[in-house]
């Protein structure tokens, strides 16, 4: 019953949509016109696509440290509460995690499948895959979907359908159970930043003009390379030169070229000069504008410059990029993921007291030393003990001993009395008699002297000193 409403929940989408045309604007097209009239207009006249623009070493970098980093990082679902909570369990049996973490689908492992949804977004704006749920409504597989495929429709009570364009045997056996409108609830969407809501906007549809300055740039130089010569130098005489001379000297200055001419001294004569031909300013300046270029690419998708390959003076602790990069620009594309699954993979029941999360710590790890210091300060102010210090360096746990947590001994609420330690059995505390005990002077302490003679040990009233007194009234052993 459930298939013929879906079914006829379809018809009308289509109807509604006058005949299932879709449609697209210019400015900011849609990706199946962009891919049809081979990339978006620009100013330079260069057609921008996201297959052009991946030709481009800066987006190909780009895009490709984004998509693998995330894929690298390993995840997880939680019990208790979110990110930075202190009463959170892990859950390692519940069926949606293992779609995104163990196995996807039949074919892709979680990097594979990552790395591409990430790659579509990123260059698309949108990502898509289908949900293929069993009956109970648990996640089973995802099924990813090149975003070109996907054109969204809108029922006359404003529900989302997908429509995918089958175009491989792969596809039509992967989609097999999946309606040719497939509803929103099906279809885990991952959209990028939106003008309505609805469709994600592709960052090469935005950035297309600095994107295709750049392949201008990459343009121009294949071509200046491959149609015209550079040489080295030039040779100036101020005669005209017969065609045996020239072929003479020509012969001569191939004894120069290569490794085995190099540094040896050429012989010139008659006056003729040898002139190297230096670079020119224009030469500088279009090296400059490539530069400034890949520097705008990356600008586009807040990748620091050193990653990129761009040498950046203001940061050179290889440390301090890295924290950079992961608490800015991949911890947005992680919350953004997270939160889709807690919304599609998860019932509003279990949005309650279950949520997936990134483990950041492999890519934010300092080095050992900084590492070791912070786990001494943990484990000094309590928070830390041997088993969760181990644990975060993939090492063994210590058994229960290493479960202790340590506290500081002089660390109490402010205006609290200090108490003195409890003493050890068989002992007195501090400044106390055993019982039974007389009162009288300490053994070994010093008895006051009135009389200006240096100190001896109490109850010796007048003979041999057993020891002395130094400037602070402290007993030292006799001397020798």
């Amino acid at each position: 019953m459930a298939k013929h409403r879906r079914k006829a929940k379809q018809q009308q989408v289509i109807k509604a949509d006058d005949g299932g045309v879709p449609s697209s604007g210019t400015a900011f097209p849609e990706s199946w016109l962009t891919g049809l009239l081979g990339g978006g207009p620009t100013v330079s006249g260069i057609p921008v696509s996201p297959d052009r623009a991946m030709a481009n070493p800066a987006v190909l970098r780009c895009v490709l440290t984004l998509s693998e980093d995330v894929a690298s990082l390993s995840l997880a679902l939680y019990q208790g509460r979110e990110r930075g909570g202190n009463s959170r369990k892990e859950i390692e049996d519940h069926p949606a995690l293992n779609v995104v973490s163990v196995e996807p689908n039949d074919w892709q492992t979680p990097y594979d499948y990552w790395r591409f949804q990430m790659m579509n977004y990123l260059l698309d704006g949108n990502s898509y895959a289908y949900i293929d749920r069993n009956q109970r409504g648990e996640a089973m597989q995802l099924i990813p979907i090149p975003a070109q495929r996907v054109t969204l429709w809108s029922a006359t009570d404003g529900e989302l359908f997908y429509g995918v364009a089958r175009s491989s045997t792969h596809e039509y056996a992967e989609l097999a159970g999946a309606p040719l409108m497939i509803p929103m609830q099906y279809v885990l969407h991952d959209r990028g930043p939106s003008r309505d809501g609805i469709h994600g906007l592709s960052p090469i549809a935005w950035a297309r003009e600095s994107i295709g300055l750049a392949i201008a740039g990459e343009d121009h130089a294949s071509r200046t390379f491959s149609a015209g010569a550079r040489p080295s130098g030039v040779l100036e005489y101020p005669k005209a030169l017969k065609d045996d001379v020239k072929k003479r000297l020509k012969a001569e200055f191939e004894e120069y070229r290569g490794q085995q001419g190099a540094l040896k001294t050429i012989l010139l004569q008659d006056g003729m000069k040898f002139n190297p031909i230096t670079m020119s300013n224009a030469d500088v300046q279009f090296i400059e504008s490539r530069r400034f270029q890949t520097e705008e690419i990356a600008r586009l998708y807040d990748i620091p410059h050193p990653k990129v390959g761009i040498a950046d003076p203001g940061r050179n602790v290889i440390t301090d990029i890295q924290q950079y990069y992961a608490n800015t620009t991949l911890l947005r594309h992680l919350e953004r993921i997270e939160s889709l699954l807690n919304t599609r993979l998860l019932t509003s029941v279990e949005r309650k007291q279950y949520f997936f999360e990134f483990d950041l710590s492999s890519l934010t790890r300092a080095d050992m030393k900084t590492r070791y210091e912070g786990y001494a300060i943990g484990r000094q102010w309590g928070w830390e003990n041997s088993n969760t210090i181990l644990a975060q360096e993939h090492r063994n746990p210590l058994g229960k001993d290493g479960d202790v947590y340590l506290q500081p001994a002089n660390m109490v609420p402010l205006g609290t009395e200090p108490t003195k330690p409890a003493p050890a059995p068989g002992t007195t505390a501090p400044g106390t008699q055993p019982p039974g005990a007389t009162s009288g002077p300490e053994p070994n302490k010093p008895t006051d002297q009135t009389d200006g003679s240096t100190g001896g040990a109490p109850g010796n009233t007048g003979g041999k000193s057993n020891g002395h007194l130094n400037g602070n009234g402290h007993l030292h052993e006799p001397w020798p």
